[in-house]
């Protein structure tokens, strides 16, 4: 929802620059897009930029072939160059305003996992069609629920619902405004989005997979159902404005739709009736309520169509509208309901205070594993507790299959298992609540020095290598690449190993091996991050796998790292750049009309 309020917006100013005569107010217009384009993607989304790309292209596209709706400017002349040139100046500012996210994102993503809804996990190639083509239960009978808002046709995380009124509005702004070549746009795009949003069960939405860039990233193709929404929202609008304008020419059409609405309330109100007076079948109540504002809808109708377009009239077409789409909103859970069916995800998070306080107490550097009943939980974000997994939408290739593996708790330096089952035969040594803890007896550390290496340039044969049961990991890394040194002859006693600070984004430790050595953090591998043993820049090796890896003398070093990202700077220059830049443009534009 943070992405999706900023359409409206892409919208207008993108009209505004389609519509501009003047290069600089247009240039300036379309800057305005490209800003709110990039809020919709620094606010987390990538449906919604991505659905926001197709109206900002389809509008240039159309734009252009509209030359008396649409004047292009004198400096470029022609309407097509003038669309192309303010379609290119909102995707370049919308990029550059979100480079912040957009760059960090761009050197992750090669790297990464995501999870779709299909219950697993998908390499950063091509999502398959299966999946892509999933609706949310979004099917083809969902096309009655646009005026019908029981039960659950179409529903799930997204519903086809749009109010007894404001459809009705649509249908008025359409029938009485098809001149305007805006509202045959609104009326195409909103169609095909709808067919978009079927998923599997649409032939567009199978073309379009095949033909169109990056179509497949937007994997839930219910989603789309939004793009329906809003054409149809500002459909209704020039409904609105229809039906309150008076406009005599159009008074036969609204009294004939109006006896339309009639025998429509009519006929639903005799059957709805006699099941009621009978008592069979039973009907629930959701159909009654759609009965409800279907005769509010009339009744408010042929109010204003009897000339009646006073304050009241518009507050009273406000107010059913608003009900209407109160009544049957599913998104936002009742938080009572939620309670009661154990499934309130605030309150679980926040229960896990004393859990975390807990761990907070135990002395040295540690991982939690969050095992059975919460292995989606985040405890770790809101408490600041260092855990194995959590809840997210991605994670890096390599990450979990190594987690997975029976060294992996190992690897990440878990020392505690938080469970909610009772499948386990050991007590635990904290409860709070659900929550139940439960300590690995013989736990690995954050760091440890190896002294034998073995190099394998093969990253699916190394992730084989470490998910062997037996493997000692602490006396053996894995390498993908050679050495700058040799290994000296490790000793019966390991290293010492002591950090003298720890950050998210830095550390320092000191190790004393007995010879020179390979020093391995289980800490991820990832571009960005740089080492100093002794004040001298190391090497970075990424060992087992997936973690980091230092070599270390014989006697006292002094390990620093830290991380430096390479793209944020960059991002940080590209987004200011694009806000400061608009911004001078619009003072610019401004004193030039106060010469003019």
């Amino acid at each position: 929802m943070d992405s999706a309020i900023w359409l409206p917006l892409i919208f207008l100013f993108l009209l505004r620059a389609l519509k501009s005569a003047n290069t600089a107010g247009g240039a300036l217009y379309a800057c305005f897009s490209g800003l709110c384009m990039g809020m919709a993607i620094l606010a987390g989304s990538i449906n919604a930029p991505l659905m926001d790309g197709v109206v900002v292209i389809s509008a240039a596209i159309y734009s252009a072939f509209q030359a008396a709706d649409c004047p292009a400017p004198r400096v470029l002349g022609r309407p097509l160059l003038w669309s192309g040139f303010v379609a290119l100046v909102v995707a370049v500012v919308s990029f550059a305003s979100a480079s912040l996210q957009l760059l960090p994102s761009m050197e992750y993503a090669p790297l990464a996992l995501r999870w779709t809804n299909a219950g697993g996990a998908l390499f950063y190639q091509r999502v398959p069609y299966d999946v892509a083509g999933q609706s949310h239960r979004l099917t083809p009978r969902s096309l009655f629920a646009f005026l019908y808002g029981a039960g659950d046709v179409g529903g799930g995380e997204f519903s086809t619902y749009f109010g007894v009124m404001p459809l009705l509005l649509t249908a008025i702004g359409l029938c009485r405004n098809w001149a305007s070549p805006w509202v045959r746009y609104l009326s195409v795009l909103g169609a095909l989005c709808y067919f978009w949003s079927m998923g599997n069960y649409s032939l567009l939405h199978g073309l379009l997979y095949v033909l169109l860039p990056f179509a497949d990233k937007a994997c839930e193709a219910g989603r789309f159902i939004y793009l329906t929404h809003f054409a149809m929202a500002l459909l209704a609008g020039f409904g609105v404005q229809s039906l309150l304008s008076g406009d005599g020419a159009a008074q036969s059409f609204f009294v004939k739709l109006s006896r339309i609405l009639q025998w429509t309330a009519s006929v639903a109100l005799l059957a709805l009736g006699v099941p009621t007076v009978l008592g069979k079948p039973e009907v629930s109540d959701w159909p009654y309520v759609s009965l409800l504002f279907l005769i509010a809808t009339w009744a408010t109708f042929l109010y204003i169509v009897r000339g009646n377009r006073n304050g009241v009239a518009r507050l009273v077409l406000f107010v059913v509208i608003v009900c209407d789409v109160y009544v049957f909103n599913w998104t936002a859970l009742n938080k009572t309901h939620e309670e009661k069916t154990g499934k309130n995800h605030v309150a679980e998070l926040l229960s896990a205070r004393e859990l975390a306080d807990f761990f907070k107490r135990q002395p040295g550097l540690f991982r939690v594993h969050l095992g059975q009943g919460f292995s989606k939980s985040s405890i770790g974000d809101v408490f600041g507790i260092q855990t194995t997994g959590g809840w997210g939408a991605t994670s890096l290739e390599s990450y979990l299959p190594a987690l997975w593996s029976p060294n992996g708790l190992c690897l990440f330096n878990a020392r505690y298992i938080v469970e909610a089952g009772t499948n386990r035969q050991e007590t635990p040594i904290f409860t709070s609540g659900a929550w139940k803890v439960y300590e690995i007896p013989s736990y690995c550390p954050r760091a440890w020095v190896v002294h034998e290496v073995v190099v394998d340039p093969s990253s699916e044969s190394v992730l084989k290598r470490i998910q062997q049961a037996k493997l000692d990991l602490l006396r053996v890394g894995y390498l993908s690449e050679q050495m700058e040194a040799v290994l000296g002859a490790g000793s019966a006693t390991p290293a010492e190993i002591s950090f003298l600070r720890y950050q998210a984004n830095e550390f320092e430790l000191e190790v004393n091996p007995s010879s020179t050595g390979l020093l391995v953090l289980s800490e991820i591998y990832y571009p960005g991050w740089v080492a100093t043993v002794n004040g001298t820049t190391a090497h970075i090796y990424k060992v087992d796998g997936m973690l980091r890896g230092v070599l270390v003398s014989p006697g006292p070093n002094r390990v620093l790292m830290h991380y430096e990202p390479r793209f944020i700077p960059l991002g940080i220059a590209l987004s200011l750049t694009a806000f400061l830049g608009t911004l001078g443009l619009a003072v610019f534009v401004r004193n030039r009309r106060k010469r003019d």
